[in-house]
């Protein structure tokens, strides 16, 4: 083979492992989008579910995917969409199975009407929580709370609008000087309820899980979703009425490749031209290809007298007898020559009806 063809094939061999990786990227506007990487968006929560296990995007309604029959963690961030009843259907019988439902949410008329199909005597305040305790001199109003299983790590975390749930096991709660209504008092913020053989965990202030506040609350959504018993994660993108995905193009990734893994492969490309030149290939195949021959003839080919006698054997001949007539066959018949053509004829019927 021409020479050419192996230094073509080290150029375009080595060309792909150095040639930069260009990956499409797609983008949303929607608030609270996984999508968004904007500060209203999720996408660094996004991204920390991604590196804690699975994640696996839901667009269409709950009943389209039948979610009642998945098992996992379903991951609802600032719905502004209703859930439908069918949809309500597929979410109870979802937490009875035992799965997790995360919903972060500020819409009180959606929690109610939600809360209120699955039998949960729980809501949000239609009032946001106003509080003097907040992140430095911004009016973000700050959980001083955290349940004991989540607080590692953890001084506050910061929120946007919450307003308080009621109800449920609390695992995040603001300060006493909290006002909500003309009422002082701690407030939870976030809370467990045990539905089932499942749990659902609501916060009322989907900002919790921006990227505008990712980083001052990394640490306790990542002690929140290390105590999650799923890892498998299902984003739901389809309550978000205006989730609008679009593409913004491609990111170029240079890459870094090791001298080992070039050298690696001009060696093999040095050993493929041995190979062929030499006419290995030529003996390799032909000894593939004698053995497969032989193992076809094994089983496709004709019987030989053993296989014909002892089939015969089987049926419940006299083997003595067939292995007789077989060598009396095979050395020309011997009884023919002794006996004329018509004795052997006697002698042959004499030794078959022995055989019956």
């Amino acid at each position: 083979m021409n020479r050419a063809f192996y230094v073509i094939l080290l150029i375009i061999g080595v060309g792909f492992l150095l040639m930069p990786a260009s990956i499409p990227v797609m983008k949303s506007s929607a608030d609270y989008s996984y999508l968004n990487t904007g500060p209203r968006g999720a996408s660094s929560f996004a991204k920390l579910l991604y590196s804690r296990g699975e994640i696996v995007p839901v667009l269409t309604t709950y009943d389209s995917i039948g979610l009642g029959q998945e098992s996992g963690v379903l991951v609802v961030i600032g719905p502004n969409v209703p859930f439908t009843p069918a949809e309500v259907g597929e979410l109870r019988a979802f937490l009875e199975g035992g799965g997790v439902v995360i919903l972060a949410a500020d819409d009180f008329r959606i929690i109610r009407d939600l809360f209120t199909e699955l039998g949960i005597e729980s809501s949000i305040s239609r009032a946001q929580i106003i509080s003097p305790v907040c992140l430095g001199n911004s009016t973000r109003p700050l959980a001083v709370w955290v349940a004991p299983e989540l607080a590692a790590g953890v001084d506050f975390v910061v929120t946007e609008r919450p307003r308080a749930v009621f109800g449920g096991t609390p695992i995040l709660m603001t300060s006493n000087a909290s006002l909500l209504g003309n009422s002082f008092g701690s407030y939870a913020v976030g809370a467990v309820f045990e539905y089932g053989e499942g749990r659902l965990y609501l916060f009322s202030d989907p900002d919790i899980f921006s990227n505008a506040l990712f980083p001052y609350n990394r640490r306790f959504i990542e002690n929140f979703l290390e105590s999650l018993p799923e890892k498998r994660f299902m984003a739901d993108e389809a309550h978000h009425a205006d989730f609008n995905p679009y593409s913004t193009g491609t990111y170029l990734v240079r890459r870094v490749v090791r001298r080992e893994y070039i050298l690696h492969y001009v060696l093999f490309v040095g050993l493929l031209y041995v190979f062929i030149e030499s006419g290995a290939w030529v003996v390799i195949l032909e000894k593939v290809l004698a053995l497969i021959f032989r193992i076809l003839d094994k089983f496709f080919g004709e019987e030989d007298g053993k296989d014909i006698i002892r089939i015969l054997a089987e049926k419940g001949l006299d083997e003595d007898v067939l292995r007789r007539i077989v060598r009396e066959i095979e050395t020309g018949s011997r009884l023919k020559s002794e006996l004329g053509g018509k004795g052997w004829m006697v002698r042959s019927s004499s030794s078959i009806s022995r055989l019956r």
